[in-house]
């Protein structure tokens, strides 16, 4: 399967790496303990399918750190812990498809100041040749 989270639109893609945390998705948030939650900017990656018909495709950005919640989004509308995005068809030419994640960081004291946090995202989907 060759669904991969890419930068930007030009080819040859600048992919996200898939492991080993070279070149993750990161967002900052600037954290000062005033309370509530702090959200941080949004980021836009682009989804690129290529080869196959792709169906039934989820993207779900994995939170593993107290007090870090990822959201996605496909239209900076509506955040949430995961999205179904339509049928990718790329098995003539690539397909790529917008999506946007953020950060939201409990401000409270729980989050140590200075860190920084990356997002791991699961991509899973139906691959159709």
């Amino acid at each position: 399967m060759s669904l991969k989270l890419a930068k930007d639109v030009i080819f040859p893609y600048d992919y996200y790496s898939e492991s080993g945390n070279t070149d993750p998705i990161t967002l900052e948030v600037t954290l000062d303990n005033s309370g509530g939650i702090t959200s941080s900017t949004d980021l836009t990656a682009y989804l690129v399918a290529t080869t196959f018909n792709y169906t039934s495709i989820t993207v779900t950005p994995i939170t593993e750190d107290t007090g870090i919640n990822w959201k996605v989004s496909e239209d900076l509308l509506s955040w949430n812990d995961s999205i179904n995005l339509d049928d990718m068809d790329a098995v003539t030419d690539d397909v790529l498809a917008p999506i946007y994640f953020k950060v939201d960081v409990n401000n409270t004291g729980t989050v140590v100041t200075g860190d920084y946090v990356s997002c791991k995202v699961r991509i899973s989907a139906t691959e159709n040749p």
